[in-house]
């Protein structure tokens, strides 16, 4: 991975008042806030990490808890299958639903490109095809420079998935592991990191379902961490249900196509 030898100062932190004593580069944080203006309780299990995570950039560290929506573009009707197809972008709202970010899928949407505000490539999300097993996320739309390497056991259609996530942290010049996890009966992802000389893992995001109607997710992450990297995590998601779905629709198509041939063989 490119290391940053000089990296940029850290973003200022909001301070909060708290009961707690913290490290002096954390701000004061006890709980998940609620949003009146939005009526969004976050969630009360993600936590503060006891060290700045910046993986894309140090300025899209955040220094509050907060939520990104991903909305998948409109589908687009087919005159020679006769069907809808599904969009290739991808757009990233913020907490009041105004749109941030944009997306584009690449490749049958197995590569995601994140563009900023000035639709300028940030970061593309790679997943192999062989097996899903291992995924790359690096800079712009190239692979001049590797963010993250993603490699899981689990195949896309288990109950129970565990992600390990190498990456290079920028606030600290460190290689560092993160862990996404996936429980079907959650129903949503959770990202951790390790506290620094502790063993205690910290949730510090969430990536959830949260409609059918054009596949809209949550992503809500803790203050300190890359929210932009987060944000990959989400496109990523977005994509490995997308799979799922397509190979329970295959099995489906399998399984009523032997029961129809039995039934006209009986």
């Amino acid at each position: 991975m490119t290391r940053l030898l000089n990296p940029p100062p850290p973003q200022p932190y909001t301070p909060v008042s708290s009961s707690e004593q913290l490290p002096q580069y954390t701000p004061g944080y006890t709980e998940s806030p609620f949003d009146i203006n939005t009526k969004i309780q976050y969630n009360d299990f993600i936590n503060i990490p006891d060290h700045e995570i910046a993986i894309i950039d140090r300025k899209y560290v955040t220094n509050k808890h907060i939520i990104y929506y991903l909305r998948e573009g409109l589908k687009t009707y087919n005159r020679i299958t006769y069907n809808y197809d599904e969009s290739d972008t991808i757009d990233i709202l913020d907490s009041e639903e105004q749109k941030q970010f944009y997306c584009k899928k690449k490749g049958k949407g197995n590569k995601i490109i994140i563009y900023d505000d000035e639709y300028t490539p940030v970061l593309n999300v790679n997943v192999e095809m062989k097996n899903y097993k291992e995924i790359y996320i690096c800079k712009d739309t190239s692979n001049s420079e590797l963010y993250a390497t993603i490699k899981t056991s689990s195949k896309v259609t288990d109950d129970i998935r565990n992600y390990s996530i190498s990456v290079f942290n920028k606030a600290n010049n460190e290689e560092e592991e993160l862990e996404m996890k996936y429980n079907k009966f959650r129903n949503y992802y959770t990202i951790y990191c390790n506290n620094k000389g502790k063993d205690k893992k910290i949730m510090i995001g969430t990536i959830k379902k949260i409609g059918k109607d054009r596949k809209k997710f949550s992503v809500e992450i803790a203050p300190m961490v890359d929210f932009m990297f987060l944000l990959g995590l989400g496109t990523l998601v977005i994509r490995l249900e997308a799979i799922k779905k397509k190979i329970h629709e295959d099995r489906m198509d399998y399984f009523n196509f032997i029961v129809y041939g039995f039934c006209i063989i009986s």
